[in-house]
Parts: C-alpha cells; structure tokens; sequence
C-alpha cells in the first residue's frame, strides 16, 4: 500500500522567508541614523532655573519714587516679606506740609497764598518762611477752631552738602510756632485773653489825687491766639485780638479782681516784680 506522504509543516520556502523579512529590513533601515551623526538630550531645565533665579535677584532691588532721607527701615537681611507690607519710611523734607489751628473767627484774615513765619516752639534763633497753602473746608465745633496748611520749602540735599547744621532744617512732627502775615494788614489790639470778661475790659487811668481808677471799655474779641509777646509781657500764653477800641495808648489793663471791680474803682497798679516782691516777703 502505498505510504502517505506527510505533511509539511515547515515554514515558506527561502525565497518566501526573504520576501517577508524584506520590508522589516526595508523599515530598519529608513529609520537608522545617518553615519556619523551623534543623539544627544537636550534639557532646558537648569537654564530656567537660572533665569528665574536672576529675575527674583532683581525683584529684590527697590527704587525709591522720589528723593528723599531714610526715616526707617522694617525688615532685616534675610527676611522674607510679605506682598504690600512696608520694608521703610521714606521722607521728603524739601517741601513740608504743617497744620495749623487758628480761630474759626480768624478765618475771615487769612487767605491762601498768605505769607507764614515759622519757629521752633522754644529758645532757637532760626524761623522758616512758609505759605498758606490751602485751608480745610470744615470747622472743629469743639475747639471753634479751622486748620490751615502751611506749606513750607527748603533745599535740604543742598543744605547738608554744604555742611551746615542739620538741626536748622524743619522736620516731620517738630512742634513749631507760626505767625500769619495777612494781606493787607490791618490794626489790631492785642491784650492778654483774661483781662476780658463778657466783652468787658478794665483799663486804669490817672485821677486829679494822684492816684488811679478803673474804667470800664465795652470792646469786641476778634479772636484768641496764643504765644508769647515779651514787649507787652513776659509771662502771658494767652491773648484775645480786639477790634478797634476807644483804649488810651499805653493804659495799664487790669487783670485781676475783675470779679470786684466796678467802672470807677481806685486801684493800685502793681507790677510783677513788685507782686513777687512782695509774696517773697509774706513768706518770711
């Protein structure tokens, strides 16, 4: 009987297998490299940290907006600051802004642009020339006072470079004295503020028997100041600006036992030094 012949299970035949391993080859070789030609990978990482690191080094660099003298600074080297926090106090003392309270009924006196005089608030030589820079629109009913703004200008970079005293410059929350020069000037009476009583003064005029009586002068209060006249008296703080008043030039003002006195009275003028006098020697 004839044999079976078996069957193949063998792959294809050569000429099949180089048919298919053809385009895997075909494939391989498209994708190779050219000779000679080296891969490299490339990372852009350090570069960036290199340029954020360079952009937060000059975000730390702070330009003052405007010339000025370092007050104070807030933070230390090292410190890490918070966004809108301050790190200093930057002060410009070439051009000051100084309120000032007067009398609302001085208001009618002072206009803006009005010449200001401004002086240390005790013993110093030097004063300040100023302006009335502008006037707040609103009265304080408490005090029956207005505050007006006394813009004052000085050259303080140039003054310091010349090596002057920095002492004599005006500085931020330095108490100072000021003294209005209203345009046009008009006369005034300038007496001490407790000498007037419900619109009363008591001035002394000489008598036919040597001596002196109190009279009695309806007069007007403008307004109070204070400040120290040492050409009408050394020791009186506090004054009261009369209107124009029928006062005999050079009259003593009585300033004590107004409760007592009467239009008509004989008083005895005594002055400080002889009232210290003569406590001093009721005290012996």
């Amino acid at each position: 009987m004839p044999r079976p012949r078996p069957r193949s299970t063998a792959g294809p035949r050569p000429s099949e297998r180089s048919r298919h391993r053809s385009p895997r080859s075909a494939s391989s070789s498209n994708a190779s490299p050219h000779v000679g030609q080296r891969w490299r990978p490339r990372s852009t990482a350090p570069r960036a940290d290199a340029d954020v690191a360079k952009q937060n080094v000059r975000r730390t660099a702070i330009t003052a907006p405007f010339e000025g003298v370092l007050e104070s600074v807030s933070v230390e080297t090292d410190e890490f600051v918070n966004v809108g926090a301050p790190i200093a106090r930057l002060v410009d003392i070439s051009r000051i802004e100084v309120p000032l309270k007067i009398p609302a009924s001085a208001l009618g006196y002072v206009r803006v642009g009005d010449a200001a005089t401004l002086r240390p608030d005790g013993p110093a030589t030097h004063s300040w020339p100023g302006r009335v820079g502008r006037i707040s629109p609103e009265a304080d009913p408490g005090s029956r006072s207005i505050t007006v703004f006394i813009e004052v200008t000085q050259d303080a970079a140039g003054f310091q470079s010349a090596g002057h005293d920095s002492t004599t410059l005006l500085l931020p929350g330095q108490f100072v004295v000021c003294t209005i020069t209203g345009a046009p000037e008009t006369d005034r009476l300038l007496v001490p503020r407790r000498a007037v009583q419900d619109g009363v003064l008591y001035v002394a005029v000489p008598n036919d028997r040597g001596s002196w009586t109190a009279r009695k002068t309806d007069v007007r209060a403008v307004f109070h100041t204070t400040g120290t006249h040492p050409e009408i008296d050394a020791i009186e703080q506090q004054w009261t600006v009369l209107d124009t008043a029928n006062i005999p030039d050079g009259a003593p003002i009585i300033v004590t036992n107004l409760d007592v006195m009467i239009d008509g009275k004989i008083v005895t003028i005594a002055t400080r030094a002889a009232t210290a006098e003569a406590a001093a020697g009721a005290t012996r």
